[in-house]
């Protein structure tokens, strides 16, 4: 099973962009000029996740761009709900400092 990433999304429909995805993104190239020329490090910013929920936090480092080009993370299988038709709380709860609150999702009664 493969899941895309949520930025390319919010790519194509700027609208659609949560406030902690527009701080980070502006946060990663704003130490991207400080790396590149502070402190003369060349490779690609990345962001690394500490906490969760209210204790959501992220801290950047620089990698080789050998380490992240060209790679797919796919969506880890504890995440993919055990009918395979759906997504686990426990990644609604992942999700959700980066996304914010998720809209309730309606079914056709019959």
């Amino acid at each position: 099973m493969r899941a895309d990433t949520f930025g390319y999304l919010q790519r194509s429909f700027p609208g659609l962009i949560s406030p902690v995805d527009a701080y980070e993104a502006r946060y990663c190239g704003r130490m991207a000029v400080y790396y590149a020329s502070g402190l003369n490090t060349a490779g690609s910013v990345c962001l690394q996740r500490f906490g969760k929920g209210d204790r959501y936090r992220t801290e950047t480092f620089v990698t080789t761009l050998a380490s992240v080009a060209a790679r797919t993370k796919s969506l880890a299988a504890e995440y993919i709900h055990e009918k395979g038709n759906n997504i686990t709380e426990e990644f609604h709860e992942y999700v959700s400092p980066l996304v914010g609150r998720l809209p309730e999702v309606g079914y056709i009664k019959r």
